[in-house]
């Protein structure tokens, strides 16, 4: 089994496509991965809705560098995430 998996498990996670994963690189940016939409754009915050939640990512210098269905790269400086519905 791989780390993956067994993070999988820990988390009682069966079905990876009715969630939604952040993956942060510090310094450089983040990706969202999930059925997700663009709520809002402006300078500090871009605004994500997946499902009933919504996703802040807050920062300086964010740029959307790539958007495909389910995915979504944005670059910058992020400071905070928040999540909620």
């Amino acid at each position: 089994m791989s780390f993956f998996y067994d993070f999988l498990k820990y988390f009682d996670i069966s079905d990876i496509n009715t969630k939604t994963t952040i993956t942060t690189i510090v310094g450089y940016g983040i990706i969202v991965i999930g059925k997700i939409k663009i709520n809002d754009i402006i300078d500090d915050c871009i605004s994500l809705v997946c499902g009933k939640e919504k996703i802040n990512i807050y920062g300086s210098c964010l740029k959307i560098k790539s958007i495909s269905k389910g995915e979504i790269v944005i670059s910058g400086n992020v400071n905070k995430v928040e999540t909620g519905e």
